[in-house]
């Protein structure tokens, strides 16, 4: 219940920002949808394979960023822990 008091003010102050990107995400949803109705067959292949491929490889980005933190805060946690046993 404290929580949502210290965010309230926040989002309050920022409402014009928050009202600014819900307006330009529902247009971009609605353009992106026109633009699809609008593309042939060829075109439509090849926006949904490009997309697969962006997907795709920020898949592989998440991972390869998962597995470098992994290999640096493991040891930063044990070096930091061990001292005190």
């Amino acid at each position: 219940m404290e929580k949502k008091k210290k965010e309230l003010p926040h989002i309050l102050k920022q409402k014009k920002m928050y009202i600014f990107l819900a307006i330009f995400t529902l247009v971009g949803i609605i353009f992106g949808c026109v633009f699809i109705t609008m593309l042939n067959d060829i075109d439509h292949q090849l926006v949904s394979r490009q997309l697969q491929d962006f997907f795709f490889k920020l898949k592989k980005i998440i991972l390869i960023i998962k597995k470098d933190l992994s290999t640096v805060l493991v040891p930063i946690y044990y070096r930091r822990y061990s001292f005190g046993y």
